[in-house]
């Protein structure tokens, strides 16, 4: 699993406890669909403009995608 996965099942896992609502929501869609399929559309959710209730995540969401395209090698 990627880091990026990493991050958005954290996201995912915090965003299903913090509301019964979504709770219900969520892992109903997990029994229909499955637990992969669920977490590609909320992966979706979460890149759709104008998710403000999810923007505060974003910054967890960047880290994920910039750290492992730094420079592995010292070439000096």
């Amino acid at each position: 699993m990627s880091p990026t996965d990493n991050v958005v099942l954290e996201i995912f896992v915090d965003h299903i406890e913090a509301s019964s609502l979504e709770r219900r929501r969520w892992l109903t869609r997990v029994r229909t669909a499955g637990f992969d399929q669920a977490l590609v559309e909320f992966a979706e959710l979460l890149m759709e403009p104008g998710n403000s209730w999810l923007v505060r995540k974003w910054d967890r969401i960047e880290r994920a995608i910039v750290e492992p395209c730094g420079p592995q090698f010292n070439l000096n």
